[in-house]
């Protein structure tokens, strides 16, 4: 049965709540810092540039008093006197172009359907030649008309013109046109942008109007710099890049919570996640792997957020900033939901208030969604290899879907691109450069550190099998049946695999005392042995193991498998030796003499190792010929170790080692099944000279010999 956990002690809990509060510390310092110190003040150059993250439309909070319209002033006629009816128009201006373009793409309707809906467009009355005409225009040229019409159009509302008439208004309109448009493209920028500017015109009372000055309204598109490093600071950008949550006014602390609310209960919902996981989840309750975890957290959160304010000015740093590396560390080292919770919770926590928040948030958690289940439990490095590619793949495809939402189109989109491969690279990157170093702070054993501890070329490896080749054979065997029985109930196959093939590496030091380095002519060393120093010596194995495995710096999770693989067992040959010496009285010998030093198994893999090394020992010691006398065998030896209680910590139920057993026979049935003898080999004569090797030919009883079983 599993050991039952207990609540985390209360120094735990309090190294819990000390990292929640460096964390929330992390995060409202920006905003502390900000009101302490504003960034940009009214009428002082500003200290960095910020591009608009998205479509920004600035429209005051207080509009210049009421004027009439004069001789001297006669553009006061022509703007309105409510915000609302310049977004209005604007908004019509342009769903029209969307419109228009949807009709264009629509392949299910003919072009006569498409013409009768053009016709329908309020303010454009076109006719049915003119509809046929906007059809059947290139791309290119409609790519010019939708890029330039809405920029011209906006210009005109935000710039106002004294126009006295509609003729005038259409030679501004031309006036106003780049040198280098398309012909084609002209005429249909300024049919569309003079039609609605003058049903926008035709709204205005000029009883009721107000002038508007040219700077009142402004209007940012994607990508587009609001101010510059160095440009002195007016009134209304301060407002604008206080909207934009660039300045944080110092506003109390009602103020403030009010001004973060949406953030603060993202990260409300984050932290009770976190708690759920931190309390269900005893893998982090290893104080190293939950001090890896939390420093980690902590260094990325305090560089992005203190580091801000340099992204507004280059938001592709943002794009380009690794984070979902620190999710793949956590998966890798600690398993995949925590490496997906942490990690969602670290984005959340470092780009919720950013100004580049919605493309930036999504682009990061798909990448890290994308890269864990691809990731998986990495064998190779092809798994590497292809979360990478995942990765960029992902990546690419969200900068593209959200690319025009950001002012990213045509030559700005080819310039980001190359941001996602390398995005994908410095992650992928990163991830196995630290991954090894992660091995030893948490106490657990990655798996790109395992593909390397499993290389047959490794220096233990190569000590085992030229001093001790028996060894060496019996761990590949024992490294076999673990693998597959972790397999069949779901443990860490590789790590088993690993950890059986150093559970011997102590056997180095004195290869000649254990059994399977013997040769059929050596005499039995422990023949000419006090049972005792028998005893001492085998059980040495062990702690020389351990020393091996420190000196080579072998992850402690391998090390696992050295101390535990024979439990607190009793060494029976030497012990009844003892007992034997003693005049067959047991109480005359100390049973502590004989025993192992433990622990007992406190995993499922170490107790699955257990068991493959005693199965593998007998079945080798008394060489079964049938399936049915190797199952007799595993299910006994597993049944010994049972009773003798030495997986009570491991966490294996009685279905598993069900499981287990039937892994077993199935692996060493087919090791040790029955050879048929073959008849010996029939030599044909000397063949005389020069006959050709070609006629060479055996006796039809005669076969080659096959190599013998070990």
């Amino acid at each position: 049965m599993a050991p039952e956990r207990t609540l985390p002690s209360r120094w735990l809990q309090l190294y819990f709540g000390l990292f929640l509060f460096v964390w929330v510390a992390l995060w409202v310092f920006p905003y502390w810092r900000e009101m302490q110190a504003p960034s940009f003040q009214v009428g002082q150059p500003a200290p960095y540039t910020v591009i608009a993250p998205r479509e920004v439309v600035y429209i005051p909070s207080t509009w210049p008093s009421q004027r009439p319209a004069t001789r001297n002033n006669p553009q006061a006629t022509l703007y309105s006197p409510d915000a609302a009816l310049f977004l209005e128009f604007r908004t019509r201006f342009l769903s029209t172009l969307d419109y228009i373009n949807t009709l264009r793409q629509a392949t299910h309707l003919t072009e006569e359907q498409k013409i009768q809906d053009l016709l329908l467009l309020e303010h454009l009355q076109l006719t049915p030649q003119e509809a046929r005409s906007l059809l059947r225009l290139s791309e290119t040229v409609w790519e010019q008309v939708r890029t330039l019409s809405p920029r011209l159009f906006l210009r005109f509302l935000q710039n106002p013109r004294p126009v006295q008439n509609a003729q005038q208004l259409q030679g501004e309109i031309l006036n106003s046109l780049p040198l280098d448009v398309h012909p084609e493209a002209e005429v249909w920028i300024r049919r569309l942008v003079f039609a609605y500017l003058l049903a926008y015109y035709q709204h205005v009372a000029p009883g009721d109007a107000r002038e508007v000055p040219p700077e009142a309204i402004r209007v940012y598109q994607p990508g587009e710099t609001i101010v510059r490093r160095g440009d002195p600071v007016d009134p209304s950008t301060y407002e604008i890049l206080s909207r934009l949550n660039v300045v944080i006014p110092d506003q109390g602390v009602t103020g403030f919570l009010r001004q973060v609310q949406f953030p603060l209960m993202v990260l409300g919902a984050w932290l009770i996640i976190l708690t759920v996981h931190f309390l269900r989840t005893p893998a982090i309750w290893n104080f190293r792997a939950l001090t890896a975890l939390q420093v980690g957290f902590l260094l990325i959160l305090a560089h992005v957020r203190i580091g801000l304010p340099v992204t507004q000015s280059s938001p592709w740093l943002l794009f380009l900033y690794p984070f979902p590396l620190y999710a793949l560390l956590a998966h890798l080292v600690l398993g995949p939901w925590t490496g997906l919770v942490w990690g969602w919770a670290l984005i959340a926590s470092s780009l919720v208030d950013h100004t580049w928040a919605s493309p930036l948030v999504l682009y990061h958690s798909l990448s890290t969604l994308v890269a864990v289940l691809a990731l998986g439990k990495p064998k190779s490095l092809r798994e590497y290899v292809g979360a990478t590619l995942a990765m960029a793949l992902v990546a690419t495809a969200v900068l593209v879907g959200y690319g025009p939402h950001i002012g990213l189109d045509g030559y700005r989109m080819t310039t980001w691109i190359p941001l996602t491969l390398s995005y994908s690279l410095l992650t992928g990157g990163l991830v196995l450069f630290l991954e090894y170093g992660l091995s030893w702070m948490t106490g657990r054993a990655t798996r790109l550190h395992l593909m390397d501890l499993a290389r047959p070329d490794h220096s233990l490896l190569q000590l085992l099998l030229q001093r001790a080749p028996g060894t060496y054979q019996h761990s590949l065997m024992v490294g076999n049946l673990a693998e597959q029985a972790a397999r069949r109930i779901g443990a860490d196959a590789l790590l088993c695999r690993v950890g059986a093939l150093y559970h011997d590496i102590g056997k180095v030091e004195n290869p000649y005392f254990f059994i399977e380095n013997q040769t059929a002519d050596m005499t039995n060393p422990h023949r000419d042995l006090d049972p005792y120093q028998s005893a001492q010596i085998l059980k040495a194995h062990v702690a020389k193991g351990l020393e091996l495995a420190a000196q080579h710096r072998l992850p402690k999770r391998i090390r696992d498998f050295i101390a535990e693989h024979h439990g607190t067992t009793i060494l029976k040959g030497p012990y009844m030796r003892a007992v034997e010496a003693a005049g067959g009285d047991p109480e005359q010998v100390p049973l502590e003499a004989f025993r192992y030093p433990g622990p007992r198994p406190q995993s499922k893999e170490t107790a699955i190792l257990m068991l493959a090394d005693i199965c593998e020992a007998r079945i080798r010691a008394h060489q079964p010929s049938t399936e049915e006398e190797i199952r007799a065998l595993v299910r006994e030896s597993i049944e010994l170790r049972f009773r003798e209680g030495e997986l009570d910590e491991s966490g294996l139920s009685i279905r598993e080692l069900r499981e287990i057993e039937d892994a077993f026979v199935q692996v060493l049935a087919g090791a040790y099944h029955q050879r048929l003898l073959y008849p010996s080999e029939t030599r044909p004569a000397p063949l005389p000279s020069g006959q050709a090797l070609a006629s060479r030919t055996l006796s039809t009883s005669a076969s080659l010999p096959e190599e013998s079983s070990a």
